[in-house]
């Protein structure tokens, strides 16, 4: 019998991976929409009792289909750019949408007007530069600061506050920025901070009172305060009598609305990644197992931060029987998740299931080497597993066929069309004129069908991995393998579309494929 795993991360599964789990073609993300609520419930819970406003950092998680779980416990959405904070605005329409970026961009800063309410800048040459435009289009004006205040241990790059920080204010730069430019002080409508990465309250106190000896000034001249992310709210053994101590006196100090912008705190232990051993194999000492996941592309924190994944039934190095250094199939050769221990060795085709997989994955992803993207299914409350809307089928084997078959005709009748230009260029019987014509068709075939390919690479990334883009001068035809669009999937792929290729959204069709239109098709027939 499975033995069941205690751990946090796997409480969702019942300890053990389920049995709708192994009909997963991997590799596999399914989030966990219980332990989403709870953790959203929690959250709201503390910023009732509080009065504080709670944001979700959509850099940790962006799965959009499962926004309106959270949404009840928001006051909004955190963006560090652009495109989240549309996706923000889109997706959550009616909740605030704060921006935070190091360095925003001149071609996209109007843009950017139309979707964020709350504009914080890094700098005081940044809020010189856009400051002006932004109150005068009725934005809330913020800059993060930086207290020099480091709390953090063992990862400096991902320390905001070490030395030679890219980011936020120090105090002296601020006092230069100001002498020169006096009147930068009355653009300001509120003060931000984020200087913490999955710590707990304690840090956030100590922070705060670095921040009032630094900055106190300036926060009681301002209308909110933004205490930032790295609160690790919904972990268990978290301090969250602490926190609420810190936010009501930061409140009573400054008399200012305090917001909070955690990220992993609403998706953490909300998620699993199944993956599966490839091949096994010894190298002196060392025992490996090639995985179809990958930590460059599947679970880049593992080497960034670095971050160590829990994974279920296995423990640390010799902690059990034998010590496994798990690597994923890619031609890196620092491809590699960690060592892990286990009661007995892999095997060619055993399932492994990693636990907290739902934070700084899905939305980090990337296909390096040519990987595909994994799939996303989401473990419902009643236990059934099911893909999340506008996602790839997981399970549709023949609606994937007929995608396929969508790209193979493309390709076929272009190759055609090609080959009948090239005959034409080749004809020394015809004129310059003519040849001419077909070799600008010729290049401009070979235009449309990179345009095709960063259409379909930019969707792959965005969760519509099997997608077709058929492109002619001025229309686009898209087959999609998913469940019905919703308005907001439709619009999204439009305006990948639009961008990508040039075409209007009026001149776009999109065709929805999914395994029950397949076969439903098939008995008509």
């Amino acid at each position: 019998m499975e033995k069941t795993d205690t751990r946090p991360p796997f409480a969702a599964s019942g300890g053990i991976i389920p049995l709708e789990f192994r009909k997963i073609k991997t590799p596999c993300y399914v989030l966990d929409e219980t332990a989403l609520i709870k953790n959203a419930e929690l959250m709201g819970k503390i910023a009732e009792r509080t009065g504080c406003k709670m944001l979700l950092a959509q850099k940790a998680f962006s799965n959009y289909d499962c926004y309106h779980l959270l949404e009840p416990y928001l006051a909004g959405t955190e963006a560090s750019g652009l495109y989240e904070a549309r996706l923000g605005a889109q997706e959550m329409p009616g909740k605030e949408v704060h921006v935070f970026c190091a360095g925003y961009r001149e071609d996209e800063f109007e843009e950017l007007l139309c979707f964020a309410d709350h504009i914080v800048f890094n700098s005081p040459s940044q809020l010189l530069r856009f400051g002006k435009r932004a109150k005068q289009a009725g934005k809330s004006v913020g800059l993060r600061i930086n207290p020099e205040c480091s709390t953090q241990e063992g990862h400096a790059i991902y320390d905001p506050c070490a030395p030679g920080s890219r980011m936020g204010t120090t105090r002296a730069q601020w006092e230069a920025a100001v002498k020169m430019h006096p009147d930068l002080t009355g653009l300001l409508d509120g003060i931000h901070f984020h200087t913490l990465c999955e710590q707990d309250s304690s840090d956030l106190e100590t922070t705060l009172a670095a921040v009032k000896v630094k900055f106190g000034d300036l926060i009681s001249k301002v209308k909110w305060l933004n205490l930032g992310g790295g609160h690790h709210i919904t972990r268990p053994g978290y301090d969250i009598a602490r926190l609420e101590k810190c936010i009501e006196a930061a409140k009573e100090e400054w008399k200012v609305d305090i917001y909070l912008e955690p990220g992993e705190a609403w998706a953490l232990n909300a998620g699993f990644f199944l993956t599966t051993v490839l091949d096994v194999l010894q190298n002196g000492d060392t025992r490996l197992a090639i995985l179809d996941g990958s930590a460059a592309c599947h679970m880049p924190d593992v080497l960034e931060m670095p971050y160590r994944p829990p994974l279920l039934g296995a423990g640390e190095p010799e902690e059990n029987v034998v010590t496994v250094r798990l690597g994923g199939p890619t031609c890196l050769s620092g491809d590699v998740i960690g060592d892990y221990s286990f009661q007995k060795p892999l095997a060619y085709g055993d399932l492994l299931m990693f636990g907290d997989m739902a934070i700084y994955t899905t939305c980090k992803n990337n296909t390096f080497n040519g990987m595909p993207l994994p799939g996303i299914a989401l473990l419902k409350e009643d236990g059934s597993v099911e893909g999340t809307p506008g996602e790839a089928v997981l399970t549709g084997g023949e609606a994937s066929a007929v995608v396929a078959e969508a790209k193979v005709t493309r390709e076929q009748v272009r190759a055609k069309n090609k080959e009948t230009l090239q005959e034409i260029i080749d004809n020394d019987t015809l004129s310059e004129a003519q040849k001419k014509e077909a070799l600008d068709q010729m290049v401009a075939m070979t235009d449309l069908s990179e345009k095709e390919v960063a259409a379909e690479t930019l969707l792959a990334s965005k969760g519509f991995a099997e997608a077709v883009v058929s492109l002619s001068e001025d229309s686009a035809d898209v087959v999609v393998n998913a469940s019905e669009l919703s308005d907001a999937n439709r619009a999204q792929i439009e305006d990948i579309i639009t961008r990508k290729t040039g075409v209007a959204a009026e001149n776009i069709v999109i065709t929805p494929i999914h395994t029950e239109k397949v076969k439903s098709e098939k008995k008509e027939k």
